[in-house]
């Protein structure tokens, strides 16, 4: 039943005024509107993302959200000369190198929101 349906994500924030500048100005994001309980953003293939004024923001320590890519590595440079800071880790799981890991032939590269919030990008590979 839920296979058939749109999916969305809701992101606490702390302040709900300069966390919607940073996603629309840094990221790009387009509100497709703004209420005091939150903002909705959403773009192709129907994905949607919600942040909303939470004072649990930035205590998720996993991914809140990834975006596919068909390109990471344009896709990171875009962000970083936006401003965005990238995660680097190294670790027996994950290592980075420029920002992005490999994992079985997935690319990915994470960053946080002014809150802390993790999010990613991903590339997959086509194994159509």
């Amino acid at each position: 039943m839920l296979s058939q349906r749109p999916a969305h994500t809701a992101i606490p924030v702390d302040d709900l005024d300069r966390a919607a500048q940073w996603y629309e100005e840094t990221l790009g994001l387009k509100p497709i509107w703004k209420k005091s309980v939150g903002v909705l953003y959403g773009g192709p293939g129907g994905w949607r993302l919600q942040i909303y004024p939470s004072s649990e923001a930035g205590q998720a320590p996993q991914t809140l959200i990834g975006w596919e890519t068909q390109s990471i590595e344009v896709d990171v440079a875009d962000l970083k000369a936006a401003g965005v800071d990238f995660e680097e880790y190294d670790t027996t799981e994950i290592k980075t190198v420029d920002s992005i890991a490999t994992i079985d032939n997935v690319k990915a590269a994470w960053f946080r929101d002014p809150d802390g919030n993790i999010l990613s990008m991903v590339q997959f590979p086509d194994w159509g």
